[in-house]
């Protein structure tokens, strides 16, 4: 019995680059894993060739709904049929490491973790690259899906899944959870992840496109609305002021950001009453003053390196939502 499922969500891929990273699979110094390929939306025929180059098993879904809930359904369909002890997520036109299941699986059964990752090699625009540390406070990728191995029975007793309405930023969703729901993690010193880049993903779209970014915005709120209600409840509705703190720094930069695109932020007012129904916000911050002083000037223009605003968390919010 095999021990690991690598699931891969697959919409319109790029054939040529899907193939190779089925090669870099083909090649692993661990080899009892199973592939699934998770056809979200497309006519599987496309891809059932691969089957007399690879060994893959092909699922099918009639309803494109993102790459998020696409892993998700794979891996609810999966459970029903077999028995795996550990997941991974690779994209389809990224590559891994020959040592990329080896690395991850001998560090989760080592230590018996919930989740094993490493540092990733990221692939830019200009085709340069560089091994991000997913430790970096700058960057913060440990919530991206790359180079990370998951034991099954966690995330099945924890209820992390990913969330229907989150098409963006549902890999930091996911993990926000993930990873504060358990202190039970181990990082791998190899860097076993290939993050190449591709022009027509979703996170390379052209940021000028004022629909997108007002859609992206809306998710990024979303998102950041459901890492603390659903941490909440998963902690028996007790809130690490850390975490609380966090997420209100993302949604006040998130929302500066709107600004400097000259979008009325009334778009997104639903978001906010949907946080502060369940959270009082405004006297959780009056009430915390290292988080009163921190949440100021958040707003960073990486470009001119300055920050764009002045106002305190509690200003803005009750100035742009008559909160």
């Amino acid at each position: 019995m095999k021990d690991i499922c690598v699931i891969i969500p697959v919409y319109k891929a790029n054939y040529s680059k899907l193939r190779d990273l089925l090669r870099s699979l083909s090649i692993q110094t661990k080899r009892d894993f199973d592939t699934f390929l998770a056809i979200d939306g497309e006519d599987k025929s496309i891809y059932e060739g691969l089957k007399d180059y690879f060994n893959i098993h092909i699922l099918s879904f009639k309803e494109n709904q993102g790459a998020g809930n696409t892993r998700q359904r794979a891996l609810d369909k999966i459970k029903s049929k077999y028995k795996y002890d550990y997941v991974t997520f690779i994209d389809a036109d990224d590559l891994v490491s020959p040592i990329f299941i080896e690395s991850l699986y001998k560090a989760i059964t080592k230590e018996n973790s919930d989740i094993a990752y490493s540092n990733i090699l990221r692939q830019f625009e200009d085709r340069s690259m560089a091994i991000i540390d997913v430790n970096s406070p700058e960057t913060k990728p440990i919530t991206w899906m790359h180079g990370k191995m998951y034991k099954i029975d966690y995330l099945t007793s924890k209820r992390i899944r990913f969330k229907k309405d989150l098409r963006l930023n549902e890999d930091i969703y996911f993990n926000y959870i993930a990873f504060n729901l358990t202190r039970n993690i181990v990082k791998v010193q190899e860097t076993t992840y290939y993050w190449l880049y591709d022009s027509n993903s979703t996170t390379a779209k052209d940021k000028l496109d004022l629909d997108y970014i007002k859609y992206n915005i809306r998710q990024s709120i979303l998102c950041s609305n459901y890492c603390i209600l659903d941490l909440a409840k998963k902690n028996k509705n007790r809130l690490d002021e850390k975490v609380l703190a966090a997420r209100l720094i993302s949604i006040y930069s998130i929302s500066q950001e709107a600004l400097h695109y000259n979008i009325d932020l009334n778009e997104f007012k639903d978001l906010y009453l949907q946080l502060t129904k369940e959270i009082d916000i405004i006297n959780f911050v009056k009430n915390n003053q290292y988080y009163f002083d921190n949440l100021t000037q958040i707003a960073y223009d990486s470009s001119s390196k300055k920050y764009l605003y002045e106002q305190s968390f509690i200003q803005f919010i009750e100035k742009a939502y008559n909160i």
